[in-house]
């Protein structure tokens, strides 16, 4: 998905640019070991190759039906080699992404998508090889509606070069955005939203732009992802933290922390996950975490009725949802939204018809399907599923 072009003429393409999607002085630090805010903005990125050093979440959700828009953030990479790309909410993949080097001088990451409503956010993270850090210097941060031109050939743009049938990662199941949906089918309504693997807090910000008085509870175990949603959300009194994982038992967990923490888990990768899991898979290391249903939260919380129970939690969707047998058995929850998977990625996990069988005992079905993504074969990986009482 990575591509070494350079700047893209603006004579190739006839661009408007559009203001309020992103920022460079609204940022989430991942792992960088230093960020100077300037301007310009310099980051230092984390030794290991391919980790997060710092994302730009996406500030105005927009109409998803735009069309083609190009992404371009102009800089220089200082030392070692730094990859930008557009990453998909889920956090599954990347959209597209450039890599650049000192040998580019002063240059631009230019990101052409298909739809913005697709990305969720910009991250920068470290490519370079031999456990170096990467340095990056920031200028300015534009997005532009390519209103005509040819614009460069696939794959030079930082779009994925298309192979075959299934090029970009989708086919079918175009225009719909799961969270816009979830707003509709509660009509906007929602008082109490479970965000269960937060992160460092991006689907909890589509939430409190969703829903304008829901509260909103967020559970990560992971001290580093925890500390930063907390800050994050520090001055909002309508988020919770809750330093805990959510499974099927009260007590203690096992969790598996991983190079790229979005794919951390209950469970360690599977044997053969490397044939679908692009990016960094090491083991950082395995901590014991508290850990505590559903169920039992709601009980000691007075909490009644869950309007949106979001689950991200890369395999561990069924133990979560068996601690949350209750509440789902007494229909006390309005929707869930959930990752699904079709293919082996981590020993353990659920796989959709697990889940659906599941659900559909306590009288919930599937509404619709989101983020499909596939592998180069066409073979559908994972994707996102809504869940609606019967």
């Amino acid at each position: 998905m990575m591509s070494d072009s350079h700047f893209i003429p603006p004579d190739e393409l006839r661009l408007e640019r559009l203001d309020g999607v992103f920022s460079l002085e609204d940022w989430i630090s991942h792992h960088a070991i230093r960020i100077d805010r300037g301007p310009p903005l310099t980051v230092i990125t984390p030794a290991e190759q391919w980790s997060y050093a710092i994302g730009f979440p996406r500030q105005a959700r927009g109409p998803a039906d735009l069309g083609r828009v190009l992404i371009r953030i102009e800089g220089w990479v200082a030392s070692g080699v730094v990859g930008v790309g557009a990453i998909r909410a889920d956090g599954s993949r990347f959209l597209a992404e450039v890599s650049r080097s000192p040998r580019h001088g002063r240059t631009s990451f230019d990101l052409v998508l298909d739809s913005i409503g697709d990305c969720h956010a910009i991250i920068v993270r470290n490519h370079a090889e031999g456990g170096r850090p990467s340095k990056v210097v920031l200028e300015s941060l534009h997005v532009y509606q390519v209103l005509g031109g040819q614009g460069p050939d696939e794959g030079e743009s930082g779009r994925p070069a298309r192979q075959g049938a299934y090029a970009g990662g989708q086919r079918g199941f175009h225009g719909k955005d799961c969270f816009e949906d979830q707003a509709d089918i509660l009509q906007g309504k929602a008082d109490i939203v479970f965000d269960v693997g937060a992160n460092h807090g991006d689907t909890v910000q589509q939430y409190l732009k969703l829903f304008g008085r829901a509260r909103i509870h967020g559970f990560e175990p992971f001290p580093d992802a925890f500390e930063d949603f907390r800050r994050r959300f520090a001055d909002q009194p309508r988020v919770i933290p809750h330093q805990t994982a959510l499974a099927d038992r009260v007590g203690r967990v096992d969790f598996h922390s991983f190079d790229n923490d979005a794919t951390n888990s209950l469970f360690p990768f599977a044997r053969d996950a490397d044939r679908f899991v692009e990016g960094a898979m090491g083991t950082k290391e395995v901590l014991s975490v508290a850990c505590t249903t559903v169920d039992d939260f709601c009980r000691g919380e007075g909490i009644g009725r869950i309007d949106v129970l979001k689950l991200d939690v890369q395999g561990a969707e069924l133990r979560v949802l068996r601690g949350a047998e209750r509440v789902l058995s007494r229909r006390r929850i309005g929707l869930v939204f959930l990752e699904v998977n079709f293919v082996p990625v981590y020993e353990g996990q659920a796989e959709f018809h697990e889940i659906a069988r599941f659900l559909q005992l306590r009288g919930y079905r599937v509404f619709d399907f989101y983020n499909y993504t596939y592998a180069h074969t066409g073979q559908v990986k994972w994707g996102d599923a809504i869940f609606l009482p019967a």
